[in-house]
Parts: structure tokens; C-alpha cells; sequence
């Protein structure tokens, strides 16, 4: 993968128009989409914890995200291609409804992978990405946008394990029993607000355990 001195990859040329996914709605599009791969994650029924399928989140070269899906039936024909970070050209895929339950971006529509879909990885690219843009939401802001439709995923504050102990000590995490649960959850304290859960998940959670277990002294403040 190319890299220019600004810090954005570059993309091959594509020789057919490509996709945008500000202008993605339902359907089958007939060009073909290139984007880097943020991030993807196994998405699971809340009750039954059975595996419904990965989500992805998706960026193109327009700054524009999107929501990925793929069903469990195609998850092993693709996943040993996905790298976070990576660039990929995917085509033959269509437009479905995102759903609320499960929607980790502001777009309406999800890039879901059908039968016939061809996810490629790029070389050596020509066309510009924006850098990965974060942003950060108080708890009020959270509270303030409850009940619309659009959605905030961003939270900055102290944490707590749900035990009680605080982390700015050196937390004792019994990762048997994370391993078991698949999940750890912690009370985040916004500054100046109330506390809210946050649910650590799968690679997530190990990652959580791995870090605290690293730290003599995690720091008070996480992002």
C-alpha cells in the first residue's frame, strides 16, 4: 500500500466508474466500490447470542461512511482476504436497510454482500483517501439526540468495572470468565455527567483484559 507524506493511501485507477456511498440506496449498483477497510466485528443476536454475520464499517474516497454486511453462509469465502486499514475494490453487492439494532453508521442503506460478490485487495494506488476523522460526543449530547434517528458512537470519560473496582489501580479481570461471557462491561463516567454501560465485545474485550493486565497503573482517562 502507497502512502503519501500528507498520511492518505492512494488507490489504483479503476478502469469503470465507481460507487459513492453518499448516493448508495437500495439495489444492485452497476459499478463497482472502492474503499478502505476501517474496521469489521462479528455481530450477534442479543438474546440467543447466535452470529448473524460481520459488519464492516467502509470509507470512500469521498470521506463518505457506510455499514458493511456479510451473512454467515459467505463469511469464510471472504474473511481471509479483510485486513483493518486495508484497500479493497468489492463488486457485485447491493443496498439493504440498515437496521437500528445493529447500525454503527449514519447512512440509511448497508453494503451487503451477495452470492456472486468479488472482494478484491489494491496495490499500489493512485486516488486519495481522507484520514480516518474521529469525533467525540459528551453524554449530553448522547441524552440531547435519544430520540431521533441519527446516532452518536463516540463517548469520552473515567471508566469503572461494574465490580467497582476503579481503574486508576491495577484492576483484577478474571478472563476466564470474560472468555466464558464474551464480553466485559464497564461503567463510563462522562466529565461533569451521569454514568452510561459500555459493552466490550469479543476481540474487544480480550484486548481490554490484555492492556489492563500490561499497565501497573491504567491511566485514569480512556478514548
Amino acid at each position: 500500500m502507497a502512502i503519501k507524506p500528507n498520511g492518505k493511501s492512494l488507490l489504483p485507477p479503476i478502469t469503470m466508474t465507481k460507487s459513492c456511498f453518499s448516493a448508495m440506496s437500495h439495489g444492485s449498483p452497476r459499478n463497482p466500490a472502492a474503499f478502505p477497510l476501517d474496521s469489521f466485528f462479528g455481530s450477534f443476536e442479543p438474546l440467543k447470542k447466535t452470529l448473524i454475520g460481520v459488519e464492516m464499517l467502509l470509507i470512500d474516497e469521498q470521506g463518505s461512511v457506510i455499514q458493511g454486511f456479510i451473512s454467515p453462509s459467505r463469511i469464510e469465502r471472504h474473511l481471509s482476504k479483510m485486513k483493518p486499514g486495508s484497500l479493497y475494490k468489492l463488486n457485485n453487492f447491493y443496498g439493504s436497510s440498515n437496521k437500528t439494532m445493529y447500525r454503527v453508521s449514519d447512512h440509511a442503506v448497508t453494503v451487503s454482500f451477495s452470492w456472486n460478490s468479488e472482494l478484491s485487495v489494491l496495490e499500489d494506488s493512485h486516488t486519495p483517501f481522507d484520514e480516518d476523522r474521529f469525533r467525540f460526543h459528551s453524554f449530553e449530547e448522547f441524552q440531547a439526540g435519544c430520540d431521533r434517528k441519527g446516532d452518536l458512537y463516540d463517548v469520552l470519560g473515567h471508566m469503572k468495572l461494574v465490580n467497582g473496582q476503579c481503574l486508576t489501580g491495577t484492576p483484577v479481570l478474571d478472563e476466564v470468565e470474560i472468555a466464558r461471557a464474551r464480553h466485559v462491561l464497564v461503567h463510563v463516567q462522562s466529565y461533569d455527567g451521569p454514568v452510561v454501560k459500555l459493552y466490550l465485545w469479543d476481540q474487544a474485550a480480550r484486548d481490554f483484559c490484555k492492556n489492563s493486565d500490561h499497565m501497573k497503573a491504567p491511566p485514569p482517562c480512556y478514548w
